[in-house]
């Protein structure tokens, strides 16, 4: 690499990548390349590049082929010629910890990484020295001939500058004027005096003159001043030399400029320990941190703890698929200074990758005051974040570890504050957990469900249910509520009340969903249409991260294809899928809406309950949750007066309102009488096969004819 080469991505390639085919796992992997690996470049089968994965995202996902990893959303890649300054920029722009590099024929060549470059520029640096060095040589070499080779001193991009042993300027060359801003004119006859800065203090020039008195040599970096005031640090070579024939000494200083590689040095050394996004550290300085305290914990007498507090947003996947990484970005940084609100100064708030977020509580008194902290950033990081006209509600699950109790070291209270945080978010209600020793298990029994999900995907173990929906007036039959059902061995006794979740955090969620509405779309046209009335309604769930553009392209043909046979598409959602971006919510179902295609609340009452808000949504159904219909019995006459309330409301809203989990006679009265417009339950049926729910339907076609008229 010459003095002049100016760095380029090219000679930044990151080592610590891994190139592998879209089609393997890191289960595939063997483990000594997985735990030297920072990041898996992913290729087809024709071996064309497809995109890169970074070694977290793999390891949450062991089991998925590496071509499902692949973000939707990644930077274009380089060319190897792009220089420095450019990757810095995207690094910044686009949040991202690699990217690609292509050769001058379109072909991947490598991969770069923020500490790749840094690393690069450390090279550069070590070559700079080199040369100079060999300049220097070759200098000393000509002045001891008694001359200076003219064309060397006067073509090199490197200051030189020859001084007496008086200190006084003889000679410079034109980049010495270059950099300095002083003419050869000005400078001669000057000392270096001339470009002091007054940054060194005495001792610093003492140590440089002792180096330059015994070993005639001395390098380092030094703060000079420009002819314009400008402060600048470069870095300078001193050799003293003797010239035998005029009996004298001379001096020698060789030097350039380093501001440029100062300011990428600092700037890789910010991209190193803090996150681009919200400014806040990120997880190397999170545990470098970690690491100092449990290091002088072991020292205290005190025996005070140290605890780590993991944060994760839930279901922020849907606000990126559903607003934009622009907006999704925002509620990043805004959580980012929620937090950083919510903790003492002696704390440490990181952001530790994606939407995960971490805090290092360094000292507290008790477990009471520990909780208190906890709750506090629990209660400061859930609610609505208003951004470019998007009400987006945030709600987050915490996970907490503690040293010395939970673990020793800083790996280890890392894992299991994972660990916890992945049990609140499982737990659905209180999303705040202290980690425990029986989680290990939880965790192990998790992983076993995500690999037996995806087998039983790929061997099509998966079958829908299919339960009746009845008016509550004329007791028929109206509609049907379809339901995904496993039969995999390895899935026995698991609902769909555990595997749903898990689908939708591993993104296996979006192929089950595709499958089930074409599934049950299909079925109904082939099966249903001799033994259901017109309007029959086919409802069929859809998951949070599946209100998107994709499903509306893939749902609305379906739409079409029942109603031409008079049958309805009703999409169900919970409150939260509609809730957590009202606005973007409503384009989306006004446009499959305006199609003929109807939409219900399913689990009314368990989550926001605020018909208010639902009001300029084009919803047709309210579904109140079974666990509100299992206790009317229980608290007779106040829970009958909350349930009169949501069904009065839907009505003055003119949305039919349909009771879940009916068991028993005596509930389907009382809702009758509190006058609810629909029911479901096992009352009425189990969700079944779809022959045995054929023959329900045709039972009842049937004794529908035979009735009198």
């Amino acid at each position: 690499m010459s003095l002049n080469h100016a760095l380029q991505v090219g000679d930044s390639l990151c080592a610590r990548v891994l190139s592998v085919p879209c089609s393997k796992r890191l289960l595939d992997i063997q483990p000594d390349l997985v735990s030297i690996t920072g990041a898996y470049a992913v290729f087809n089968e024709q071996g064309r590049y497809l995109g890169l994965v970074n070694s977290r995202e793999v390891a949450l996902f062991p089991s998925r082929i590496f071509a499902d990893l692949i973000t939707r959303r990644q930077p274009p890649p380089l060319s190897a010629d792009t220089p420095l300054e450019v990757a810095l920029t995207i690094f910044n722009h686009d949040k991202v910890d690699y990217l690609a590099v292509l050769d001058d024929q379109g072909r991947y060549c490598g991969t770069i990484s923020r500490f790749s470059l840094f690393n690069a520029l450390l090279n550069h640096e070590h070559q700079l020295l080199l040369e100079k060095s060999a300049l220097v040589d070759r200098l000393i070499a000509e002045l001891s001939h008694h001359k200076i080779a003219e064309t060397v001193f006067n073509a090199t991009s490197e200051g030189i500058m020859v001084t007496d042993e008086n200190s006084v300027i003889l000679k410079v060359n034109p980049a010495f004027s270059n950099t300095t801003g002083y003419s050869a004119e000005e400078a001669i006859g000057q000392t270096p005096h001339l470009l002091s800065s007054g940054k060194q203090d005495k001792a610093f020039y003492q140590e440089m003159w002792c180096s330059i008195t015994t070993r005639n040599q001395w390098q380092g970096e030094i703060w000079n001043r420009r002819k314009s005031g400008e402060i600048y640090p470069e870095w300078l070579t001193i050799n003293r030399i003797r010239t035998p024939e005029e009996n004298g000494i001379r001096y020698v200083g060789v030097f350039s400029d380093i501001s440029l590689h100062k300011e990428l040095e600092n700037t890789l050394q910010r991209l190193a320990y803090y996150d681009s996004l919200t400014g806040l550290p990120n997880r190397t300085l999170l545990r470098n941190r970690l690491d100092f305290l449990i290091t002088n914990r072991k020292h205290d007498e005190s025996n005070s703890k140290i605890a780590l507090v993991f944060i994760d947003l839930d279901n922020f996947k849907y606000i990126n698929d559903a607003l934009g990484h622009q907006i999704g970005d925002a509620v990043l940084i805004e959580v980012g200074k929620r937090l950083r609100d919510a903790m003492c100064e002696s704390d440490t708030v990181t952001r530790f990758g994606g939407d995960e977020f971490a805090a290092l509580i360094a000292q507290y008194e008790s477990e009471t005051s520990l909780a208190r902290c906890v709750r506090k950033i629990f209660d400061h990081l859930n609610g609505h974040i208003l951004i470019e006209g998007h009400e987006v509600f945030v709600s987050v699950s915490i996970g907490v570890a503690q040293y010395p109790q939970d673990a020793s070291d800083c790996d280890g209270l890392l894992q299991l504050a994972d660990i916890a945080m992945y049990r609140a978010k499982d737990s659905g209600r209180e999303q705040i957990s202290y980690y425990a020793p029986e989680m290990n298990r939880k965790v192990v029994d998790r992983l076993k469900i995500e690999n037996a999900l995806r087998n039983a995907f790929e061997n099509d173990r998966f079958w829908l249910a299919w339960q009746p929906q009845v008016d509550l007036k004329t007791e028929r039959f109206i509609g049907v509520e379809v339901l995904m059902r496993c039969s995999a061995p390895e899935l026995d006794g698991i609902g769909p009340d555990i595997f749903i979740p898990i689908a939708e955090e591993n993104g296996l969620i979006a192929r089950l969903g595709e499958w089930a509405l074409k599934k049950a779309v299909a079925d109904a046209l082939e099966h249903l249409l001799p033994v259901v009335d017109q309007g029959f309604r086919v409802a069929v769930n859809l998951s949070p991260v599946q209100l998107n553009k994709s499903t509306i392209d893939l749902v609305l043909p379906l739409a079409r294809a029942l109603m031409e046979k008079n049958l309805i598409l009703e999409i169900e959602m919970t409150e939260s899928v509609v809730m957590k971006d009202r606005t973007h919510a409503i384009g989306y179902l006004q446009t499959m809406a305006g199609f003929g295609i109807e939409f219900s609340i399913d689990d009314f009452g368990t989550g926001y309950s605020n018909l208010s808000r639902l009001a300029d949504l084009p919803i047709h159904r309210l579904k109140i949750d079974q666990s509100f219909i299992q206790k009317m019995t229980d608290t007779g006459h106040r829970m009958n007066q909350m349930i009169q309330a949501i069904i009065d409301m839907g009505h003055a809203l003119e949305i039919k309102v349909l009771a879940e989990g009916i068991e028993t006679l005596e509930q389907k009265q009382a809702l009758t009488a509190l006058g609810c417009d629909e029911a479901q339950g096992y009352f009425y049926a189990k969700p079944m096969k779809l022959a045995e729910f054929r023959a329900l339907l045709a039972k009842q076609s049937t004794s529908s004819d035979e009735s009198p008229p």
